[in-house]
């Protein structure tokens, strides 16, 4: 069984919203004509359920409706620009464009948003698995992949293209052998009931520097063909992270560093990095 953690958040934190708006018609629900800036052409509720952004000259203005208190936190209720910039951001809802309704980032992916400059900064994140020694378990986190900046540009919005930002979760040598013998008791398997586990686990390996995993990684579907020709969920997943792995493999043949993350920076590992005492 995996455990999951949250990413950088150590409070409670309860979301309060205090919507005052009203549509020209004084009706909820009712689409606007946009009107600059933050006039947005959104319903009330759009307002509070999605994060629309308008952009104001060269700054970006945050306009979802709504106040936040994060409990313990000793803070007043924050408007949205304030939550986004403050380390309790999380849950602004998916990003669209307030002039014309449209959203920003295609596909429902996991983002992560923050505000610096007069720009968002918008992090992709996919789950990785990581190897936790001191409780001989692994654990399943968000780590950022690939980054946007939504900046303003003489009144309109901008969106930079991808940054590659992935730096990988370290894992040692113990792990590669462990990660292996699954892989080898799986191959004995007919009931390939842990087969699910081991995309994301050889990802993890191979981006250390596993060749072994790589290969295993990237030849998965071969072998065990059988077992994907009936189950296209954890198809998707395996054609997913083998494209983040040629990825960072060309990036790391292009120059790029192999830097690890920080793990301290998440809440599970906040009092231990795997591994090490």
């Amino acid at each position: 069984m995996k455990l999951y953690s949250s990413i950088f958040v150590t409070t409670v934190i309860v979301i309060l919203f205090s919507c005052n708006s009203k549509t020209k018609s004084g009706e909820q629900g009712v689409t606007k004509k946009y009107s600059s800036p933050c006039g947005c052409v959104l319903s009330d509720e759009e307002m509070i359920t999605l994060c629309p952004v308008d952009a104001l000259g060269d700054s970006i203005l945050i306009c979802k409706v709504g106040t936040n208190s994060v409990i313990g936190s000793g803070r007043p209720p924050m408007n949205w620009t304030e939550f986004i910039k403050s380390e309790y951001s999380g849950g602004e809802g998916i990003l669209v464009n307030c002039k014309t309704g449209d959203t920003l980032f295609p596909g429902l992916y996991n983002r992560v948003i923050s505000y610096r400059n007069k720009s968002l900064i918008v992090d992709e994140r996919i789950p990785f698995d990581v190897y936790d020694k001191q409780k001989s378990a692994w654990v399943n986190i968000d780590i950022p992949v690939r980054r946007n900046i939504v900046y303003a540009f003489k009144g309109e919005i901008r969106i930079s293209k991808d940054s590659f930002i992935l730096k990988p979760p370290f894992q040692d040598k113990k792990v590669f052998a462990a990660i292996s013998y699954e892989y080898e008791k799986e191959e004995q398997s007919t009931t390939h009931y842990m087969i699910s586990n081991l995309p994301g686990r050889l990802l993890t390996c191979a981006m250390n520097g596993d060749t072994v995993s790589a290969n295993r990684l990237m030849n998965f579907q071969n072998r065990f063909s059988e077992y994907f020709s009936q189950n296209e969920v954890t198809k998707k997943i395996l054609e997913r992270n083998q494209r983040l792995y040629v990825a960072y493999s060309d990036y790391l043949a292009k120059g790029g560093n192999r830097e690890y993350i920080d793990l301290s920076k998440f809440v599970y590992f906040k009092n231990g990095i795997p591994g090490k005492k």
